[in-house]
């Protein structure tokens, strides 16, 4: 199985994911750059930990 594939069978992630991404975008919108810096961070984090797990 590729990774992707492997991602989607995480339960939660698929939710997780996408309230991630809103609160990056929320950010943006907001034009609050250090917000939206900080939800990247936070995403590229929790992707860094899927990734190691699988």
């Amino acid at each position: 199985k590729g990774t992707r594939e492997k991602i989607r069978q995480i339960p939660g992630r698929r939710e997780e994911r996408w309230r991630e991404h809103q609160a990056i975008l929320q950010a943006i919108k907001e034009r609050d750059s250090k917000k939206a810096g900080e939800a990247m961070l936070k995403h590229l984090r929790n992707v860094r930990e899927v990734l190691v797990k699988i």
